[in-house]
């Protein structure tokens, strides 16, 4: 086999395997931001919990995360999901008793339809007497 084929063979494969690599890391870069989703609506989950047990119900929905805001136990930058999207609020029961946090994750050249890529629904849970 010639020198300049080898080095040709060389290089070839030098890129397939780049290649490769950038399509895993892609892929587990994803993969771990929608990890973080999910830690980040937890923490918001409880924190919303802890409010509604300090003031007896969940936040209405016209005011939303923005009473995390507000009480200082979050900036706004810390209520949108790891794409910069803002986490949804929405009130499910009358009186807000239960609600549902979701993010539609990446939207920028996104071709999957209109549904969330992650959401949690939370319940408030009434205090034992």
């Amino acid at each position: 086999m010639s020198k300049r084929l080898a080095g040709g063979l060389l290089s070839v494969s030098v890129i397939a395997i780049l290649a490769v690599g950038l399509l895993y890391f892609g892929k587990s870069e994803r993969y771990s931001k929608e990890d973080k989703l999910r830690v980040q609506m937890r923490v918001i989950a409880q924190s919303l919990q802890d409010y509604a047990a300090r003031k007896g119900a969940f936040p209405p929905e016209r005011e939303g995360l923005g009473v995390l805001v507000a009480e200082k136990e979050f900036n706004a930058e810390g209520l949108k999901d790891p794409w910069g999207q803002e986490i949804s609020y929405k009130c499910l029961k009358p009186g807000c008793e239960s609600i549902r946090l979701a993010s539609r994750g990446p939207t920028e050249g996104d071709s999957r339809p209109s549904a969330d890529i992650f959401s949690l629904e939370v319940t408030r849970t009434h205090p034992v007497k």
